[in-house]
Order: structure tokens, then sequence, then C-alpha cells
């Protein structure tokens, strides 16, 4: 419970709208066969059930398809198109830990499961996105999502410190 001091958050704050300031993103720079082999090098080696080839064959034979990967990513990118084939995502339930009793549904949290070219081609559009955000007069120094060394953790113990 907030004290009588503190302004309760009212949900239009949200929703100012502040003109965008800086330079515009018309377009992403390419992603290079190089980038697209570290991402998928980094990647986990465990597969999806949507995808086509287990990401396992995807690391292990990466001069064969990396080139294929970066073509379909830059295509994306260039058409500003997500392929469908790759926008699917399962979300099955996961138990929390092992020893819960599997019979509680409070003790599942859910997993988002996607492919893994899908993963590689957010991660090179992110690279892209990141730094035009993060140079933004319109981002908030608050910002806690999608950046480093910011967490739940951190934004939480932000807003605890301005209490």
């Amino acid at each position: 419970m907030l004290n009588r001091n503190h302004k309760r958050y009212q949900s239009s704050d949200c929703h100012a709208v502040r003109p965008h300031q800086g330079p515009a993103l018309s377009s992403f720079q390419p992603a290079t066969i190089e980038e697209v082999r570290k991402l998928l090098s980094a990647m986990p080696s465990n597969s999806s059930p949507l995808d086509a080839l287990p990401c396992s064959l995807l690391k292990s034979c990466s001069e064969v398809f990396t080139p294929a990967v970066a073509r379909l990513a830059n295509l994306s990118m260039q058409t500003r198109k997500f392929p469908a084939r790759y926008a699917r995502t399962q979300v099955p339930p996961m138990l929390k830990k092992a020893r819960l009793d599997s019979s509680s549904p409070a003790n599942y949290r859910p997993i988002a499961d996607r492919a893994t070219v899908s993963e590689v081609i957010e991660r090179l559009v992110l690279a892209r996105l990141r730094p035009h955000l993060l140079d933004s007069t319109n981002f908030s120094e608050f910002q806690s999502a999608y950046r480093k060394g910011h967490s739940t953790e951190s934004a939480l113990l932000e807003v605890l410190d301005g209490m």
C-alpha cells in the first residue's frame, strides 16, 4: 500500500506521446555469414519440435547452412516480414523444479519453444535495433528490458530506491 505522499501510477502515464528525435531507422545493415555462424555456434544444441533440421545438424554443417540462414535473415529484414514458417511458437508448461507436485498447475511455468532459425533472425534484428534504440532521446534511462546489465531485479531496485 502506498502512503499518501506518493503519486499513484495512472494508466494514462504510459501513453505520453513524445515525437521521435534523432535519425530515422529506414533499413538494417545486412547480416554477414560470419555473424550468423557465430550466433549459430553460440546456440544451445537442443532442438525445438518446430525445427525442420536439428540444431546440432545446423551447427555441425554450418558451412552449408549459414549462407542460407543469412540470406533468409537479410530477405526478412529487407522486406520487413518475418518468415511465416518461423513465426510459430509452442508454449508447453514445464515443471519449475523436479521435486514439485506435478498435479498442481501453480508449479508450472510456460517456456516459449521456437525454431532455431527463428531465434537467429530475432537476434540479428535485435543487434541492429538495440543501438538505434539506445541512442534515441526517446529511450528512457529507466528502461530495463533488452539492455545488458539490466534485469527485473535492477528495475525493482530502482523502484525501491526511489521510494
